[in-house]
């Protein structure tokens, strides 16, 4: 059976650990809502899914044991319903191997087991080239997240599976053209099976993190979940204004007289008002900004503007240390008018057996207390290490996880260690007995800090960094 977290071994947190990371987390999840995509395995490359380590958090309170939370109690059921699935899907797919071994031996190769990806020291992710970028900015909308959904997903799976498996059985008898037809066929379906297992699995990461935050600290998310709906609201506030001033263009066929001009800006000023008036309360919420760490350093060479980005790191692997230089480099480059402003990235390898000292030094692929590993390195600069289950920021450190992660996400996640927060906010509904809606919504889809997918390191991100550290000269 395959080893996994419950939200039970999750729900006595430390409170402060939890926050901190919720606070940092990655924006490159609401980058694939903004796509629309329907599959959260996709996320998992540009996404933030913090699956936290229990050793960094109180014993597990026993199952059974009075005053745990429904939201946690709602988890369990999930999980439990989840592993199940898990065990029909291996059993699907050590029969669909079996079949084609003999049948169709070429189509084993796109056929993989359902294992989740392994995390531990030293293991790095793939980093994948950013998303094409899209004709027009995404409607903001709100993405909804909670148990119930995941109980879902999980039941529609199970419903495909079993389908998969009575076309499996009944392929045996065909005759061996029209079963190596359906062998193909067979072979394609499963690799969205095993997607959507990746998609289930994310969900449940996503869940355990956030009810747990949520809970955690109710009125900070109470809070987000105001800005939450002023964003939605200032969007139906625009679409209306919209809405009203196509229908007159329509009408005036192309020409807006005067007179219907007049009509409807008195008709819309209150609309306009109100949207302004949003649009202030949003603004100022998302780009409240962290401290910018004493070790950036801003340069200027007449109208070039470089900011000096010390990290250390651990990984053994120097060129993706320099691939994953370019792409945070790259992407916070801009060219502003005559102005050029630039990040710049300055490694310097620490190797463990240095790193540890006297101390046990952390094997590849060990899983291990990424609290108590960051804790190993000298104060006086960023920090890029491994050993997440996902990518994610801890203060200075930007912690690698093993899933494919986007060029994008690595700049996002640059962002925050430069001191901005996310672009967009996260809120919930109480579900009672169904624990939390977890409701997400991106305020800015044209600012890299929330959504790398679709946003970009603006001209303003470099002047709040130089407003900043002139300010603190």
């Amino acid at each position: 059976m395959l080893a996994r977290f419950r939200p039970t071994e999750l729900f006595r947190v430390n409170i402060l650990a939890v926050e901190e990371l919720a606070r940092y987390c990655t924006g490159y999840f609401m980058a694939a809502l903004n796509l629309a995509s329907a599959t959260l395995a996709v996320f998992l490359s540009s996404a933030c899914f913090v699956a936290l380590n229990p050793s960094g958090f109180e014993a597990r309170q026993a199952p059974g044991a009075p005053h745990v939370p429904v939201h946690v109690q709602r988890g369990d059921a999930v999980q439990e319903h989840y592993d199940d699935y898990t065990k029909r899907l291996h059993a699907y797919y050590e029969s669909l191997v079996d079949a084609l071994q003999s049948g169709a031996p070429e189509l084993l190769p796109i056929v993989e087991p359902p294992n989740p990806l392994q995390h531990g020291y030293q293991i790095l992710p793939n980093i994948v080239a950013d998303p094409e970028p899209l004709a027009r900015p995404p409607r903001g909308r709100s993405a909804q997240y909670s148990w119930p959904w995941t109980d879902h997903l999980i039941d529609r799976a199970a419903s495909e599976l079993g389908r998969s498996a009575r076309a499996l059985k009944r392929a045996s008898s065909l005759e061996p053209k029209m079963r190596q037809m359906a062998y193909q066929q067979l072979a394609v379906r499963y690799r969205q099976i095993h997607e959507q297992q990746q998609n289930i699995d994310a969900h449940i990461q996503y869940n355990q993190l956030w009810q747990g935050a949520i809970a955690a600290n109710r009125s900070k998310y109470e809070s987000e979940s105001v800005l939450h709906d002023r964003v939605l609201k200032h969007q139906e506030v625009l679409e209306v204004f919209n809405a009203r001033y196509a229908t007159a263009l329509t009408s005036a066929h192309g020409t807006i007289s005067q007179v219907v001009m007049t009509s409807l800006n008195e008709f819309s000023s209150g609309l306009i008002e109100r949207k302004n008036r949003l649009a202030r309360e949003i603004d100022a919420a998302k780009d409240l900004f962290y401290a910018t760490p004493g070790y950036v350093r801003v340069e200027q060479q007449i109208s070039n503007w470089i900011i000096h980005v010390p990290f250390y790191t651990d990984i053994q692997d120097d060129a993706f240390v320099q691939s994953a230089k370019r792409a945070m480099e790259d992407t916070w480059h801009l060219r502003s008018g005559e102005d050029d402003f630039r990040v710049q990235l300055h490694f310097s390898y620490v190797s463990p057996e240095h790193l540890y000292g006297t101390d046990k030094t952390p094997q590849n692929g060990e899983r291990m207390n990424i609290r108590t590993h960051l804790d190993h390195f000298p104060a006086d600069r960023a920090i890029l290490t491994t050993g997440a289950r996902t990518t994610h920021v801890d203060g200075r450190a930007i912690i690698l996880g093993p899933h494919d992660i986007a060029r994008g996400v690595l700049a996002h996640e640059l962002g925050h260690v430069l001191g901005f927060r996310d672009a967009y906010f996260r809120g919930y509904k109480d579900l009672a007995e169904d624990g939390f809606q977890v409701l997400e919504i991106v305020a800015d889809s044209n600012d890299i800090m929330g959504a790398p997918a679709t946003g970009a390191v603006l001209r303003r991100h470099f002047e709040k960094l130089i407003s900043v550290r002139r300010g603190q000269q």
